[in-house]
């Protein structure tokens, strides 16, 4: 059955559902499973720039991975209307790893942004994201 199957509560519901699954696999680093919830063309624009295909988004999330090993990330609101799925996301872990080229700091950060995510499908076709880098940046003592 299609995500977007059923009435449109219950379309609702699911979007929100994938959003919830999608962040507790990505929080376990299972990128198997968070390959699933992208559409085979989908389109992230992340901070850094616009990222084309499941495939470079997989290699994003492995950056953040070899960054941070204690990645963690959790779902704090989320609301849909339509194929869009809007979210507040809270993302921590220690940097004991190169990320963006910049060696380990062994800095702890946690950052909270938005994720308006679009659906086509029953997966993520279209995702953007709005984090606060520079705070990032000088939590890691780098700004």
């Amino acid at each position: 059955m299609s995500i977007e199957t059923g009435t449109g509560q219950d379309t609702l519901e699911r979007h929100k559902q994938l959003i919830y699954d999608m962040w507790r696999d990505v929080t376990a680093q299972d990128l198997d499973a968070v390959r699933t919830y992208y559409h085979a063309d989908a389109v992230y624009h992340a901070g850094s720039g616009d990222l084309t295909g499941r495939e470079a988004i997989m290699s994003y999330y492995q950056g953040y991975y070899a960054g941070f090993p204690d990645f963690k990330g959790e779902v704090s609101m989320i609301v849909a209307e339509g194929d869009l799925v809007a979210h507040m996301a809270k993302v921590s872990g220690t940097n004991s790893g190169d990320f963006l080229g910049i060696p380990a700091t062994g800095k702890f950060v946690s950052s909270s942004g938005m994720l308006m995510t679009r659906m086509r499908d029953g997966k993520i076709i279209e995702e953007w994201e709005c984090f606060d880098y520079s705070d990032v940046m000088r939590q890691l003592g780098l700004a």
